[in-house]
């Protein structure tokens, strides 16, 4: 049994035998076609400085997209945007004050339901 790979078997022989194809490596070494493609296309990507994807389905526990950190705009709207809900929140609630202080005031005067529409 020697002790280097298949793939280093398979670049030694083209290696001594450049013009030769797939199959003509494969029946040389006695291994299978597809090994022979599979080294010659692992090599082609390390040349071009790509890894090669990894094959399957991601485990259920990996995050397969990282969350986007919002930008400086929207950073900006969203506390313009809470700002302005706790504007509304405070305006509703003095209105509904103003509106019991107009309605004391009305009964007062002896004017009834005028937010209503006047009494006849």
């Amino acid at each position: 049994m020697s002790s280097k790979s298949m793939a280093d078997r398979i670049r030694e022989y083209e290696k001594s035998n450049p013009g030769s194809t797939a199959v003509q490596v494969a029946a040389a070494l006695k291994i299978q076609a597809r090994a022979v493609h599979q080294v010659r296309w692992l090599d082609k990507k390390r040349v071009s400085g790509e890894t090669p994807m990894k094959r399957g389905r991601p485990r259920k526990n990996a995050v397969t997209a990282k969350p986007m950190a919002p930008t400086q705009g929207q950073i900006i709207v969203r506390t313009e945007v809470g700002s302005l809900h706790i504007k509304v929140d405070r305006l509703t609630q003095q209105n509904a004050q103003l509106r019991t202080v107009i309605s004391y005031l009305e009964h007062q005067l002896g004017l009834k339901d005028s937010q209503h529409g006047a009494a006849i």
